[in-house]
């Protein structure tokens, strides 16, 4: 049965379109090996410039790919011209085809493989194409020419068979041609959300993928394959005592509140959680508050709160947060955190 076109079969006969279009129609480009393209020559009425493709090997730095994931490899060639038998063919004609060739590729070391037509007969996607989108910027297949020993060359020759006589070749690599897994693994969706850590010191110790003291989320533009986040501003929370702000705070155990500083777009509702431990241990959370947003400026006493606090015991530490909600209080699916800040209680 016949098969359909791959991007291996795709790539070298790129390769080959590519030679052909600055011959003009007076050279047969073949894809064959070269006992068959001497044949074919000696009864065509053009020569013939044969690729010969001898060996496939990995990229060498692809380690970590899955099976979902495209593999990437490295194709070695032989380039051979082969003459006719017609008379009237000048003694250099061989040097003439093979000198061209290398001009080619010496001139244009990153082949244009977009003008290729679809594979599949244009009705399924292929290795260049993606949702309708080029995804040829992915690829890139480079000639490097190569200098393989004698013993190399003299191995391919004679494991030819027939009555095959040497012929002067150039040997490259093409690199690197995709090859695409029979289920390609489904893109990550878009990043919707981000954190900056502003923590002024890291401690060795400390894990480096935790939320620090001073963490600030904020929201990202959204695509077309998805919504965009509610809005594109986030919420300040701070402790407030006078006329300082943190992000910690230390109180006495047994208090009933703590003073805090909630800025941000005026009206806009928020869910504020607090997180509880004691010594280390998780404990349950607080009922999720809705809170309405009164002011954007921190001078502004209506940015000034008392956050009700149920009863801390010493060893009690609880981290705040806060996000956007809709009017009944309940967070909006995907909104990002804002920063958070923490609450130790002490023995009084």
């Amino acid at each position: 049965m016949a098969l359909a076109p791959t991007s291996l079969s795709l790539a070298v006969q790129g390769i080959a379109d590519v030679l052909d279009a600055h011959f003009n129609g007076d050279v047969q480009i073949s894809i064959d090996t070269p006992l068959r393209a001497q044949e074919n020559a000696k009864g065509g009425d053009r020569p013939y410039l044969n690729l010969f493709i001898y060996r496939i090997a990995p990229s060498g730095f692809h380690s970590d790919l899955g099976p979902e994931d495209p593999a990437f490899i490295r194709l070695y060639g032989l380039l051979t011209p082969c003459m006719t038998n017609q008379n009237g063919e000048t003694g250099d004609e061989e040097l003439r085809i093979l000198g061209h060739a290398l001009r080619v590729l010496h001139s244009q070391p990153i082949l244009p493989l977009a003008a290729l037509p679809p594979a599949h007969g244009g009705g399924d996607p292929d290795f260049r194409t993606e949702l309708g989108e080029p995804r040829l910027t992915r690829y890139r297949l480079q000639t490097l020419m190569q200098a393989p020993s004698m013993e190399e060359l003299n191995h391919i020759w004679t494991t030819q068979g027939g009555d095959l006589s040497y012929r002067l070749s150039a040997a490259y690599e093409f690199a690197l041609v995709p090859i695409e897994p029979l289920t390609l693994r489904e893109p990550a969706g878009p990043v919707r959300s981000g954190v900056i850590d502003l923590t002024p010191s890291v401690a060795l110790d400390r894990d480096p993928m935790a939320p620090g003291e001073s963490l600030l989320g904020f929201a990202l533009a959204g695509d077309t394959r998805d919504t965009a986040p509610p809005e594109v501003w986030q919420p300040i929370l701070l402790f407030a005592e006078n006329d300082t702000f943190t992000t910690t705070r230390a109180q006495a155990a047994n208090s009933v509140s703590t003073p805090i500083a909630l800025v941000g777009a005026p009206g806009a509702a928020l869910a504020l959680d607090m997180v509880w431990s004691q010594n280390g241990v998780a404990q349950a959370p607080s009922p999720t508050q809705k809170i309405v947003l009164a002011t954007h400026s921190l001078t502004d006493p209506a940015a000034r709160l008392n956050l009700a606090l149920p009863n801390p015991w010493p060893g009690d530490q609880v981290v705040i947060r806060v996000r956007l909600a809709d009017g009944a209080g309940i967070p909006v699916p995907h909104a990002p955190f804002a920063n958070t800040i923490t609450l130790s209680a002490e023995a009084p």
